[in-house]
């Protein structure tokens, strides 16, 4: 997706500011149809594009993890605290993570319960050709 997003940078471009050293820095790839001297700009769209990405696999990559952890007989506090320390996450992040996970287990028991009410609906309707 990188390598689609990346063009010229425009001609007023005086370069980012300096956010500090906690700012995400991606070494672009060798592309043989594009220069990466040259084309090595990413406009705030495509970078809001990328970050969404990033976010979503991310929460993926966590609901998977704790998955397999519960799986395993993991406590979702522990087992929160292993994905953070997996990937280096500061602890301060913890609430967070929790609160993803309760929201994510909270819309699969909606969903659940919504194709319950849906199928047993369907189940005692009789067919009206019947």
């Amino acid at each position: 997706m990188i390598c689609f997003a990346l063009q010229k940078p425009p001609a007023d471009y005086k370069g980012e500011p300096d956010y500090g050293k906690e700012t995400l820095q991606i070494m672009l790839p060798f592309m043989e149809y594009k220069n990466v001297d040259s084309w090595n700009y990413l406009s705030p769209i495509a970078q809001a594009d990328i970050a969404s990405k990033m976010k979503a696999f991310l929460k993926a990559e966590f609901h998977s993890f704790m998955d397999d952890a519960k799986n395993n007989g993991f406590s979702q506090v522990s087992a929160c605290y292993m994905f953070m320390e997996q990937n280096d996450i500061s602890p301060v992040a913890f609430d967070m993570f929790k609160r993803e996970r309760n929201r994510y287990l909270q819309r699969i028991r909606e969903r659940r319960h919504r194709h319950k009410k849906t199928s047993v609906r369907r189940s005692v309707c009789p067919d009206a050709h019947s």
